[in-house]
């Protein structure tokens, strides 16, 4: 499932962050999501969910933007709020 792959390499790079600044935990993401990407957003919100159980993300708010751009595909990192 392409959803998997999207949130398991975020949660490595939100684990990457909360080393690197030396926080604790994740308290907010904000993910754009590309027109393209089919998923709708209580979908994407469930994966996160399922996906950031037991990790630094867990109970972490989710923000989803969808991109303006009518050929943007993917999900891009936007901002991280992390609990220090």
């Amino acid at each position: 499932m392409h959803e998997s792959g999207v949130f398991a390499s975020l949660l490595q790079e939100l684990e990457r962050l909360v080393a690197e600044n030396q926080a604790k935990r994740v308290s907010a993401i904000e993910l754009v999501v590309g027109a393209l990407e089919t998923s709708d957003d209580e979908h994407l919100r469930e994966h996160f969910r399922m996906a950031s159980q037991g990790t630094i993300a867990e109970g972490a708010e989710l923000t989803l933007v969808r991109d303006p751009n009518p050929l943007s595909t993917g999900f891009v990192l936007r901002s991280v709020e992390l609990e220090t």
